[in-house]
């Protein structure tokens, strides 16, 4: 599984989106999305990009232009993820 595949997982359950939802959203044909998700068929670099502009990142950063509100519970695994692989030196 690629990065941006493991991120856009993480994203996912961060955000509490739905694949119909982000196949909408992204473009992406849901099917398509789903077996990606899996790591059992490429997407497009272009699919990939639009992705992950409709889970809140773009050119590799978070999207400074809106808020981003996710939810957590115990497991802080995919937040610890996500900022570890968008923010590596962030200020508190």
């Amino acid at each position: 599984m690629t990065f941006i595949q493991s991120l856009s997982k993480a994203l996912i359950n961060l955000k509490k989106i739905k694949q119909t939802e982000l196949a909408i959203l992204s473009g992406v044909n849901k099917g398509n999305l789903s077996i990606w998700l899996q790591g059992k068929r490429k997407l497009s670099d272009e699919a990939e990009q639009n992705i992950l502009k409709a889970l809140g990142v773009v050119n590799g950063q978070l999207d400074e232009t809106m808020v981003h509100v996710w939810t957590l519970g115990r497991d802080l695994s995919d937040l610890n993820f996500v900022l570890k692989g968008l923010c590596p030196q962030p200020e508190l």
